[in-house]
């Protein structure tokens, strides 16, 4: 109880859909859950398909973990939410059934930062969400999901691992038959149920676009990187960091006109962070106008640093600011200059060219759009 207060889990399926990366989730993750669509089975007990080896490990590189983690959640909270509804209307509430094919599954799952993920997520769910599945069914297990399962196994009680079931489609067709129907049980697992969930696989597509590519130097003239933005009172100020090695960032209230004269702003002092963990999140809501500076600092290291980032901002409301990326949009468009298309001004076969007198005047102007 005091995590969901502390976490506001009750509030997750309002405020997760403003997260930055809400759509992308929603689009990319092979899973049937979904907020206007439900699957059943034959006593109304909620079925959730996955299939988790179309996501792309290095998905791990792209969004941040926590981000990542509260999809989880979320999607829990999603079934919670069914639970109760069919709890109230059957008389109790008869848990979520979930199907997780791993038939795509690889060693490359085991990357450091998706093993931490799959850890992470393990150990919260049998600590807060411990009687909220009926049974799992682990389908197309490869051999590399026994290192998967070794990690996580230990986390569990005795009455949680029982809840599991492993082996191919047709070892479970027949108490899939009786359980859930085959007109509710998708194709791809044997049944006749026309549905696929989003395919996964490359995640370039949802890099943002006002994304920023930069090097950073070492030593006191080149180490430092220094990003800007101007704040409304009560606005939430975002940035997200991607890199391979180790940084050092931190946050400060502009004070002066130089970047010498400002103020840590407090809980992001300058420290270090792992790799591990990048992308690396963070957010401060401003309690007046002021300038922020998000500062990167490599000064202390032997080698430069590529790095990816970009900020956005959300209003009071928790509504994403989309300026950027549409004044982006913007300056693309007044850039282009209109141009003649030579097919559109030839004359027509056998038809004589039509004498144009343009005014000295005009001979030196172009159109812009």
């Amino acid at each position: 109880m005091k995590w969901r207060e502390d976490e506001r889990i009750d509030d997750i399926l309002t405020t997760f859909p403003e997260n930055y990366w809400f759509d992308a989730t929603q689009e990319y993750w092979p899973t049937s859950i979904n907020m206007n669509k439900y699957h059943w089975t034959k006593d109304k007990c909620p079925v959730v398909y996955e299939r988790i080896g179309l996501v792309t490990p290095r998905m791990a590189d792209l969004i941040p973990r926590e981000t990542l983690i509260k999809h989880h959640i979320f999607n829990l909270e999603l079934m919670e939410k069914e639970n109760h509804r069919i709890a109230k209307e059957i008389g109790f509430a008869p848990g979520t059934i979930l199907v997780e094919d791993l038939g795509e599954l690889t060693m490359a799952h085991l990357y450091v930062k998706i093993k931490q993920l799959i850890l992470d997520i393990a150990a919260s769910d049998e600590q807060r969400y411990p009687e909220s599945i009926r049974k799992v069914y682990i389908v197309n297990p490869p051999t590399i999901f026994n290192l998967a399962w070794g990690l996580v196994r230990p986390l569990m009680d005795e009455n949680t691992a029982t809840k599991f079931a492993m082996g191919v489609p047709k070892d479970f067709i027949k108490e899939w038959d009786a359980i859930i129907g085959k007109d509710n049980l998708p194709k791809y697992l044997g049944g006749t149920l026309e549905w696929d969930p989003p395919k996964g696989g490359l995640v370039d597509k949802y890099l943002p676009k006002s994304l920023e590519k930069k090097t950073i130097g070492t030593g006191k003239e080149h180490g430092n990187l220094f990003i800007e933005q101007a704040m409304k009172k009560g606005h939430t100020f975002h940035w997200q960091i991607m890199c391979d090695k180790d940084l050092k960032f931190a946050l400060y209230v502009k004070t002066g006109s130089s970047n010498d004269e400002r103020k840590v702003v407090e809980g992001w002092a300058l420290k270090e962070y792992h790799e591990d963990f990048s992308p690396w999140h963070g957010w401060h809501t401003v309690p007046e106008d002021q300038t922020l500076l998000l500062h990167i600092d490599n000064t202390g290291n032997w080698t430069a640093r590529k790095i990816k980032y970009f900020t956005y901002i959300q209003d009071p409301n928790g509504k994403r600011e989309k300026k950027k990326e549409e004044e982006k949009k913007e300056e693309v468009v007044k850039k282009v200059v209109e141009t003649k298309d030579p097919k559109k001004d030839e004359p027509a076969k056998n038809e004589p060219a039509k004498k144009v007198v343009t005014p000295k005047k005009e001979a030196s102007k172009s159109t812009r759009t």
